[in-house]
């Protein structure tokens, strides 16, 4: 103890009062900026207000979709923003409305918004939303599978955006130079996918770089390779995923296109090469390396590529078999009961880990679930009024703990709905515990939210929401 005071004075005296002192004889201080760099941040914020202003409660007032429109709404004003006020200063833009197509437009929202403020775009995406048809004015959006090739490409545009554009995110630099020469990009990385598969950082070290900065720099590497000079930002959205790459101006003179593209080419085909699985690398080389080439007709530009499904497959145990699903809820609960103490006033169980508890079943109904719900732990959180999963480990929810409060403040604080009415929600189910447990349930029937018994039960009429 009195070598760490020692240690302690040391440092205060011989490295802090040093610091303090040379930083009050600085004339200025200053921090460099993290986020908004390529941008004036005055321009930036007076923007963000107007758009804010004009765009935003009424979009949240009318969303349709199930995701949160407190996020996705002010996310996509903050980059329509960032967009808007780098057109505005880009001396290549020459203070013209910028033209645009957003690659995996999701809501549109970000088309709807740049098209209301003037500038011609288009969206594309595999599956329409809800809310296409709602915007008001109409926004340029288009239900299409989107697959990298010389029918996907967008002379007549100054920019493809890719905002959280998924498998098509490395392909973006590719499409925009072989678009046209002054054709430019901006993405914003989110998924990690390679050019025909997820992503996978190489050589990772201990002390290397993240998975996420690792991707960052692939698709920084994409860009320069396609003959961009890539400059990164970082955006101020609601999102862990916030850095941008723009693909301004180009490296190569028009006249060496051809040259370019032979190189571009290469590269691309070097990097699924390095992708590709070991069964294809047993294969012939002749015929792996003409299912990997990249043709300068109207083929695919890499037959591997595999755009999303348009029909999102439901992951949530719907489709698991119901007496599957009550097998392995009551085995778990049996097993959690025997690691609990059986002589206490209401036994609530033990821990056990997820590995320990994926042991108990055999490899068919394991596989059944990953195919259909995402796994056991996703029944097992799915099955949150019996239990609690945390840490890796499982344990049986204790509704008369805090567990109890603290679930009833988020389980319905439902996301674009934070004055819902709960009570609507009470005995629309009924209670597993006291069914099921030795005991019984540890809260009396006034007190739980949950049916003690059918003549409890209360039905809620279908456009009420379910819990």
């Amino acid at each position: 103890m009195h070598n760490a005071t020692l240690h302690t004075k040391e440092w205060l005296t011989n490295i802090l009062l040093k610091k303090l002192a040379r930083w009050s004889e600085e004339s200025s201080l200053t921090t460099e900026a993290t986020s908004l760099k390529l941008v004036s941040v005055q321009r930036y914020n007076e923007e963000y207000q107007r758009l804010k202003t004009k765009y935003g409660p009424h979009l949240i007032s009318i969303w349709p979709e199930c995701t949160d429109p407190q996020k996705f709404v002010y996310e996509d004003i903050a980059i329509a923003t960032y967009l808007m006020v780098f057109w505005a200063a880009d001396k290549l833009c020459g203070g013209k409305p910028q033209s645009f197509v957003d690659l995996g437009c999701g809501n549109g929202l970000l088309v709807h918004i740049l098209n209301s403020e003037g500038h011609k775009g288009l969206g594309l995406d595999l599956r329409k939303r809800k809310i296409w048809d709602i915007y008001d004015p109409k926004a340029n959006l288009k239900e299409c599978t989107i697959t990298p090739s010389d029918e996907t490409l967008f002379p007549e545009y100054d920019w493809l955006i890719g905002n959280h554009s998924d498998e098509l995110t490395p392909w973006i630099p590719v499409m925009a130079s072989r678009s046209s020469f002054s054709c430019r990009y901006f993405v914003i990385p989110c998924c990690l996918w390679d050019f025909t598969q997820k992503f996978s950082a190489r050589n990772s070290q201990k002390n290397g770089p993240s998975q996420y900065r690792s991707y960052l720099n692939f698709v920084e590497e994409v860009g320069e390779k396609c003959g961009f000079v890539v400059k990164e930002d970082t955006l101020r959205i609601p999102s862990t995923k916030k850095v941008c790459f723009i693909g301004e101006s180009r490296t190569y003179r028009p006249e060496d296109e051809a040259s370019m593209n032979v190189r571009r080419k290469n590269y691309i085909d070097q990097r699924i090469s390095l992708c590709t699985s070991s069964k294809e690398k047993q294969e012939n080389k002749e015929t792996a390396a003409k299912k990997r080439k990249i043709d300068d007709g109207e083929r695919s530009w890499a037959e591997d590529f595999k755009a999303r499904d348009k029909e999102e497959k439901v992951r949530n145990c719907v489709s698991v078999d119901a007496q599957t699903k009550d097998k392995i809820i009551h085995r778990v609960f049996e097993a959690l009961l025997k690691e609990g103490d059986s002589d206490a006033p209401w036994n609530a169980g033990g821990s056990i880990a997820l590995g320990n508890i994926a042991a108990m079943f055999d490899s068919e109904t394991l596989k059944e679930l990953k195919s259909e719900c995402g796994g056991l732990q996703t029944l097992l959180r799915n099955s949150h009024h019996v239990f609690k999963v945390q840490a890796g480990h499982v344990t049986l929810r204790d509704w008369a703990s805090d567990d109890y409060k603290e679930y009833q403040a988020k389980k319905h604080r439902r996301k674009g709905q934070p004055n819902r009415d709960v009570t609507q929600l009470k005995k629309t189910r009924r209670c597993f515990f006291f069914a099921f447990h030795p005991q019984g349930c540890p809260l009396s029937s006034s007190d739980c939210r949950f049916a003690h018994g059918n003549d409890e039960l209360v039905k809620i009429s279908s456009d009420k929401p379910t819990n």
